[in-house]
């Protein structure tokens, strides 16, 4: 494409493949980095090394997703499970079990942070809650896996 060129280049992973890239909606300088070893990496563009690193549940990194003030970062895993980290501390906050297969995608409420939502390999949609780890809802019936979320701008 005309016009595009490169910004930067990032060694995603050391020993597994890059499997997904969040970029930050807020300051358009944070990247997430998600790979096959279950390594989250967290970047500042133009930086070479990484800020850090953050270890998910088990298995493959799937998805990720920044919160709209960038402080916390929501992954989804290989095995099902769905990781909400503290990105100041560069912790886990907290782990939430539900999918049956993997959590393909993941996403914030924009109106209200503490509100979660991943789609699943397992044809299932999950509201949780990001204080508790509590499942809201589910909503099964899908045809097969479903590999996007979103709430509309305005959150309803």
């Amino acid at each position: 494409m005309a016009g595009l060129s490169e910004l930067q280049t990032v060694q995603a992973s050391a020993s597994g493949m890059a499997s997904c890239a969040a970029l930050g909606s807020r300051s358009g300088q944070l990247l997430a980095t998600g790979s096959s070893d279950g390594l989250l990496r967290v970047w500042r563009l133009g930086r070479e090394t990484a800020l850090g690193e953050l270890a998910g549940p088990r298995g493959g990194v799937e998805c990720a997703a920044f919160d709209p003030a960038e402080h916390l970062l929501l992954s989804g895993s290989e095995g099902g499970a769905v990781a909400l980290f503290d990105l100041p501390g560069m912790r886990l906050a907290r782990k939430m079990r539900g999918h049956a297969a993997a959590a393909k995608t993941v996403g914030f409420h924009p109106g209200n942070p503490a509100v979660l939502v991943s789609g699943g390999a397992d044809a299932a949609v999950r509201l949780w809650d990001a204080r508790s780890g509590r499942e809201y809802v589910s909503y099964k019936g899908h045809d097969g896996a479903v590999t996007a979320v979103a709430f509309s701008p305005d959150g309803n």
